[in-house]
């Protein structure tokens, strides 16, 4: 995301706290829940965490719905129409939030969650259980 400040600055600015869970299964053996801080125009903090407190919303799936969109974005650059954050969320990935307008905030900086996850493919990712 540094790398490409610009692309995020187009986008606007994200100012939230999300967690991505890995949901037990397929391979994984436990649930497992990273916590992701964006301030700005760039990502602050990225850990992984016991529970997914003190977050804006919760973005839940198997680790086989990840693993899929993290590989379409590597083959592909960037995410297909069907393998987006905004289209998974409708019957894939879980979509958490304490209220409303939390959940609302998913939507107001998708554009921006989609190119982070995007720049991932330029990233060497291991999916191991």
């Amino acid at each position: 995301a540094r790398r490409d400040e610009e692309t995020f600055r187009k986008l606007g600015f994200i100012d939230t706290t999300l967690a991505v869970q890995v949901l037990a299964g397929d391979r994984a053996a436990t649930d497992r829940t990273f916590v992701l801080r964006f301030g700005a125009y760039a990502l602050d903090e990225v850990r992984e965490a016991s529970s997914a407190e003190g977050v804006d919303f919760t973005l839940r799936a198997p680790l086989a719905a990840w693993e899929e969109m993290i590989r379409n974005i590597r083959e592909n650059g960037g995410a297909d129409l069907r393998h987006t954050l905004n289209y998974l969320h409708f019957g894939v990935i879980d979509l958490q939030a304490e209220d409303q307008l939390k959940a609302d905030l998913f939507f107001r900086v998708n554009g921006s969650l989609q190119a982070f996850f995007d720049a991932s493919a330029n990233v060497d990712t291991e999916f191991a259980g």
